[in-house]
């Protein structure tokens, strides 16, 4: 929400929607009955969530979106949707012993202005190594995973840095009356498809402790702060959330916090450098003067 209005939404997040929406059914699947769903009700299931979700709200265009007409973005869309929940069903479903998926929950906060929810997309309990998402690591035991759609990945840090992640192992180490701290979080990043490849699935494991909760807390109660003041931050233009991929106010303009035709993703132009006569750069003549400079102090 801005200023009371809904935010509209943007073709990446309704990909991930829908994406999320089979993957759920999928896991809940085994969880039920001790196996995945055939590949074509994945798809079904991704179809139609991807086309609920495209009803739910309007849809803001890119401009590339915008030359293709409403139509075929609609289905590149949904056929991206599709790819993805194929991947994550090939690559990641089949190594995942869920015990839950979309879990919601509440922390109490005591002593604070609000409490914290969330929602988990897979509780899990891990008996035996996994090998194929986590080579030459055996990571074993309870855990909590999510899944984001992505058109690069981001690696590591995201996941290391994750204030998402530390809150839900907070809520997992509140939930067995603080004895224990979950022995990992996951994230499984579904890179989307491309003209020249397709989709695939990169898995990033990372683990928190005590003192990552004890931060947590500092940094829930100056957000506690902040909504009481009524002083909302604007998001860093550098956090990749803050795109018009990634947020709908961003792309239709409405947003007053950034400046809607920043160029992004855009490599600057190669500068060449001036050459002399004799082929040398200014590099090459800096460096000249550098070392005479050296030989006189010698």
């Amino acid at each position: 929400m801005l200023n009371g209005e809904r935010e509209p939404q943007t073709t990446p997040l309704i990909i991930g929607t829908g994406t999320h929406a089979a993957n759920a059914k999928n896991l809940q699947n085994k969880i039920d009955k001790g196996s995945l769903l055939d590949k074509s009700i994945v798809e079904d299931v991704a179809r139609d969530s991807f086309l609920a979700a495209w009803d739910n709200s309007p849809v803001v265009l890119n401009e590339e979106e915008k030359f293709l007409g409403m139509k075929r973005a609609k289905g590149a869309a949904m056929d991206q949707t599709i790819d993805c929940s194929k991947a994550y069903h090939y690559d990641v479903a089949p190594n995942i012993q869920p015990i839950s998926v979309e879990k919601k929950f509440v922390i109490e906060a005591q002593g604070y202005d609000y409490d914290f929810a969330g929602q988990i997309d897979v509780d899990e309990d891990k008996k035996t190594p996994d090998k194929e998402t986590c080579p030459g690591e055996t990571i074993i035991g309870d855990g909590i995973r999510d899944t984001k759609t992505r058109k690069t990945n981001l690696g590591q840090q995201e996941v290391d840095c994750s204030e998402q992640y530390t809150f839900y192992a907070l809520y997992k180490w509140l939930e067995s009356g603080k004895k224990k701290v979950p022995d990992f979080v996951a994230q499984d990043s579904i890179i989307k498809p491309t003209k020249t490849r397709a989709a695939y699935c990169v898995s990033h494991y990372s683990r928190r402790e005590i003192k990552d909760f004890v931060v947590a807390f500092r940094r829930f109660n100056q957000a506690c702060k902040i909504i009481r003041a009524g002083m909302f931050t604007p998001a860093s233009p550098s956090d990749y959330l803050c795109t018009p991929e990634f947020c709908g106010f961003f792309a239709s303009g409405r947003c007053p916090y950034v400046n809607k035709d920043r160029p992004l993703n855009k490599k600057p132009k190669k500068v060449k450098q001036e050459g002399w006569k004799d082929g040398r750069t200014k590099d090459d003549i800096i460096k000249g003067l550098t070392t005479a400079a050296k030989l006189n102090d010698d």
